[in-house]
């Protein structure tokens, strides 16, 4: 399989400056009020998270999410980042493919 680079931070400074801020670690823009977390719990349809270890949101906060939506199904790659399916692409792939084979 070939390698592919993305700069995830191409193009996408001023959006990510309106939507969250200057810092990643405090939001002051325009998503620093937004909570979805209530009405996750209406999706009703097959739903799978997946995150890495070392994923900038935290396992904690990611399991917070994953426990308010019924049925959501949650694959925790070990040792990847952010970006998981740049840098661990057959573990992702694999649950991926494993999820949406059981709703085919």
């Amino acid at each position: 399989m070939p390698q592919i680079m993305i700069d995830s931070n191409e193009g996408t400074g001023e959006c990510y400056m309106v939507m969250q801020g200057a810092s990643e670690f405090v939001c002051t823009g325009k998503l620093k009020d937004w909570d979805i977390r209530d009405e996750v719990g209406s999706i009703r349809v097959p739903c799978m998270a997946l995150s890495g270890t070392d994923d900038e949101g935290a396992p904690y906060t990611i399991k917070e999410m994953v426990d308010r939506i019924p049925g959501c199904e949650w694959t925790l790659i070990q040792g990847a980042p952010h970006l998981a399916n740049l840098t661990h692409p057959d573990e992702c792939l694999a649950a991926v493919e494993g999820f949406i084979s059981r709703f085919e």
